[in-house]
């Protein structure tokens, strides 16, 4: 798989379940959240328990509600670590 295609992992409802969102896709597969962040590259940030976002694909930062946009219109949740994380990793590019 091609990292440029991933937009971000989520965590299922569905318990040790992990939904990939990509540009014109969803794949579920059974995983742990931090195996799939052992898995990938720096361009990836876990910036919730729940979310691991690809920063290339960050359209915008609310800070103020914690949630992050990406580029395909769809919202993730950005936990007070998770924003600090991403501001500092966004002054290093």
């Amino acid at each position: 798989m091609d990292f440029d295609e991933i937009i971000y992992f989520e965590t299922s409802t569905i318990i040790h379940k992990v939904i990939l969102h990509c540009k014109n896709r969803q794949v579920e597969f059974y995983s742990k959240m931090k195996d799939v962040e052992n898995m990938i590259d720096e361009r990836f940030c876990r910036c919730h328990n729940s979310f691991l976002i690809n920063k290339d694909k960050i359209k915008e930062i609310d800070k103020k509600n914690r949630i992050v946009y990406m580029i395909n219109g769809e919202e993730c949740l950005v936990s007070t670590r998770g924003i600090k994380k991403l501001l500092n990793s966004e002054k290093e590019i």
